[in-house]
C-alpha cells in the first residue's frame, strides 16, 4: 500500500455556538491534525462566516491564514442586493487579493435561496472565473443542488456532508451532471467509494475530512483502505482538487 498525502476540500475553524463533543476551534489544533494525517494542504472557511456574519466571518479568515500556505480561504458568499454583502464584481477582488480558489454558501443557514433571482449575478461570477462552489447537502438539499446543477452546467459544484443514505438521490445526478463532484467525509454506504469508482469513475470524488465537526481519521480511513486501485485513492485524496483549482481563471 502506497501512503497517501492528502489536500482536504471540507475543513473549517473558530468558535460555534454549539461545541460537538470532541471537535475544536483553533486554528493550531486543525494543522496539528493535519499534520498527524498526512494532510499538507486544506480548503478552509471560517465559523463565524456560517454563524454570524459572512462578511466578517470571511475577513478574519483572510486575516488568520494569510501566511500559511497550508490553508487556502473559502469564503462564504451571499446575494449583494441588500447591502450587507458586496456585488460579485468586488467579490471576484477580493477573492484575487486573497489568493482564494473556491467558495461557499450557506442558503439556509443565511436564509435565502439559490433562485436566479436571488444568485444569479453570483452564479455569473464563478462560472466566468471558473470558481468552484461548495455546497453542503443540510443548506441546499438534493433538489435544491440537482437542479442547480442541471440549470448550470457552467457552474463548477461541490456537494459536501452528504449521508451514507444518498445513493438513490446522488447517482442520477452524477449519471447527467458532469459539472457535480462529491465530497467524501459523510459518504459511508457499504462499498461506496468503490462502487462509484465502478460507475462514474474516481474522477468525481475529492477528499474531505469535515474537521473540526467529523472524524479526520474517519475519512483518511474510508479513502485508505477502499476497495479501488492506487491510482484511484490518489486521484481522490489530491490530484482531483488540485486539477479542479489550477482550472480556475480569477
Amino acid at each position: 500500500m502506497i501512503p497517501l498525502h492528502f489536500f482536504d476540500c471540507n475543513a473549517s475553524f473558530g468558535s460555534r455556538q454549539f461545541r460537538h463533543p470532541g471537535s475544536f476551534t483553533e486554528k493550531e489544533t486543525l494543522l496539528r491534525k493535519m499534520g498527524e494525517f498526512g494532510i499538507q494542504k486544506a480548503l478552509v472557511w471560517h465559523s463565524l462566516s456560517k454563524e454570524y456574519d459572512p462578511a466578517e466571518g470571511n475577513r478574519i479568515l483572510y486575516q488568520e491564514i494569510e501566511e500559511n500556505s497550508q490553508l487556502l480561504p473559502v469564503p462564504a458568499l451571499l446575494p449583494h442586493y441588500t447591502g450587507e454583502f458586496p456585488s460579485p464584481d468586488r467579490v471576484a477582488e477580493e477573492m484575487r487579493a486573497h489568493h482564494a480558489c473556491a467558495a461557499t454558501m450557506f442558503p439556509a443557514t443565511h436564509g435565502f435561496s439559490l433562485s436566479e433571482i436571488n444568485c444569479g449575478p453570483l452564479f455569473d461570477m464563478l462560472e466566468q472565473y471558473r470558481i468552484p462552489l461548495f455546497l453542503s447537502l443540510n443548506e441546499c438539499g438534493i433538489d435544491g443542488i440537482g437542479q442547480l446543477a442541471l440549470s448550470r452546467p457552467g457552474l463548477r459544484l461541490v456537494l459536501t456532508n452528504v449521508t451514507f443514505r444518498i445513493d438513490r438521490n446522488l447517482y442520477p445526478l452524477l449519471s447527467r451532471c458532469d459539472n457535480l463532484w462529491v465530497e467524501t467525509s459523510g459518504y459511508k454506504p457499504f462499498c461506496g467509494l468503490t462502487e462509484i469508482c465502478r460507475d462514474f469513475g474516481a474522477e468525481r470524488l475529492l477528499f474531505g475530512s469535515g474537521m473540526p465537526v467529523s472524524s479526520c481519521a474517519s475519512a483518511v480511513a474510508l479513502l485508505t483502505y477502499a476497495e479501488i486501485e492506487e491510482d484511484e485513492k490518489q486521484k481522490i485524496a489530491f490530484r482531483n482538487l488540485e486539477q479542479l483549482l489550477s482550472e480556475g481563471r480569477l
